[in-house]
């Protein structure tokens, strides 16, 4: 199983899950993200978190919108970004860029060229 299809099933659980606080829910959502980009340092796994959780708060985005913000990054990381649709904003791309210099000398050879040939192909470096 892809590991954002992993992912879109916890999310799809944790909606049914009525008891937990916002707070709790998002605990849950930073985990299962992290387990879906275990491959990865785990800076560079709260930073991607951190940034979409805190954008999404204040634009009264929500867990839905942030849920499916996730499960681009994890397409993303796993290689297999939906460059036809292209859904992340420059401004996202610019973070990921900057992100992902940050962590490159602990990253998968293979993962760091696969995203930042997706920058690059954005005109974002």
């Amino acid at each position: 199983m892809v590991s954002s299809d992993r992912f879109q099933k916890l999310v799809r659980q944790l909606r049914k899950e009525h008891e937990l606080s916002p707070e709790e829910r998002n605990e849950r959502l930073r985990g299962y993200f992290f387990t879906s980009m275990r491959e990865l340092p785990e800076n560079l796994c709260y930073d991607l978190f951190d940034r979409w959780s805190e954008e999404a708060e204040p634009e009264g985005r929500g867990f839905d919108w942030l849920a499916d913000r996730l499960v681009i990054l994890i397409d993303l990381f796993q290689g297999e970004y939906d460059d036809a649709g292209d859904p992340l904003a420059p401004g996202e791309w610019d973070f990921v860029r900057d992100a992902v210099s940050e962590s490159a000398s602990d990253m998968d050879v293979t993962t760091l060229t696969y995203v930042m040939q997706r920058v690059v192909e954005r005109g974002r470096i």
